[in-house]
């Protein structure tokens, strides 16, 4: 081997030598940083996942705005719309006994008129924003179109069945009491704008998520025992009446308390004064009658059980003969309040036995 390739083998080993020097030192470690960089960014996407799924039960679970940040969030308007709306009434009830002076400007019938009108007002208000609070950013307005147009299911059937003109159902679905009557059918739109004037107010004012989780078979089934109960207790009403009343213009009438009691449920901080609050501010609306008193003060806070209803299911899956004591009850109380009705003349039953013709 000449000179020459003595150098060529020299310059082999060293160019192995630095290949293998450079691969040790530079493109080994440059590849473990580089998969170390993927490997931070995996793990961070994986954080950043794993604190909006926390972030999402804490909504879920915490998400629920209590009745003081309500009232932080929401007033001056919350409590200055009631008071407005009772000194409208008040101002336009007055000027209208101007013209006979026989009558006095302000009696007891006045005044008595004017604190209904205020109710109804309060109980609207309070129902949009407690649905808000709880999580329910556009279900206020179903229960608020509920209170509106549920009234009207007596009209509709006056229309269609007995040739009524369609002027009567309008009466019904767009007037109200109280001194939003005198604008005709323009009042019911205005007072659902009126009473909807907090709730923007919340929605605008806070960051509330949506407070409800996921919904499986026992909370479906704790809300069929709720409704299964606001029937019961409006069916005896009806029953132990003084005079018939309908029951399905009576269940429309109770929609929106219903819908209230369901969306609510048993949230912390609004059950259970928040349901019957709402039963009493609604005694005045749609000309509620003596016998309808019970079903109104109780749809709400009945409905509002269903979560409890639902973890007395789920426990009951694990002892099926405790699900049958609890259905076997539930059959027990409709055939007595079946019975009850059928004594009132209200309903009729095929069953001998309920009937009470068997003796």
């Amino acid at each position: 081997m000449g000179w020459d390739g003595v150098q060529d083998a020299h310059r082999t080993r060293f160019g192995q030598k630095r290949e293998g020097r450079l691969l040790r030192w530079y493109v080994r470690p440059l590849g473990l940083w580089c998969a170390g960089v993927v490997q931070c960014v995996r793990l961070g996407a994986d954080r950043q996942v794993m604190e909006a799924s926390a972030a999402i039960d804490f909504g879920a679970r915490g998400g629920v705005l209590s009745p003081r940040e309500v009232w932080r969030l929401t007033r001056p308007v919350v409590w200055l719309l009631p008071l407005v709306y009772a000194l409208v009434g008040l101002g336009w009830s007055m000027a209208s006994r101007l013209g006979d002076p026989a009558v006095p400007l302000v009696d007891g019938w006045l005044l008595r008129s004017v604190v209904d009108d205020v109710r109804l007002v309060a109980g609207l208000v309070l129902m949009g924003v407690a649905l808000v609070a709880v999580g329910w950013r556009r279900l206020w307005v179903v229960a608020l179109l509920l209170f509106q147009f549920g009234g009207a299911v007596r009209s509709l059937e006056t229309v269609l069945i007995g040739g009524a003109p369609w002027s009567v159902l309008g009466n019904d679905l767009l007037t109200v009491d109280g001194p939003l009557y005198r604008l005709g059918w323009l009042g019911g739109p205005l007072l659902l704008v009126t009473v909807s004037v907090p709730v923007f107010v919340l929605l605008r004012r806070s960051s509330v998520g949506t407070g409800h989780g996921s919904f499986g078979l026992g909370e479906a089934t704790g809300v069929g025992i709720a409704l299964v109960l606001v029937g019961m207790v409006t069916y005896l009403a009806i029953a132990l009446g003084p005079f018939e009343t309908q029951l399905l213009p009576l269940i429309f009438k109770l929609a929106p308390l219903i819908v209230f009691g369901v969306a609510v449920g048993t949230s912390r901080g609004w059950w259970p004064w928040a349901h019957l609050g709402v039963g009493v501010f609604m005694l005045h609306a749609h000309g509620w009658s003596p016998v309808e008193f019970w079903p109104v003060m109780t749809a709400a806070l009945l409905a509002g059980l269903w979560p409890w209803f639902a973890g007395r299911v789920d426990a009951s899956m694990r002892h099926p003969w405790a699900m049958l004591v609890a259905l076997n009850v539930l059959n027990l109380a409709d055939g007595v309040f079946t019975r009850l009705a059928v004594a009132a003349r209200v309903a009729t039953e095929l069953n001998q036995l309920v009937d009470g013709s068997t003796g």
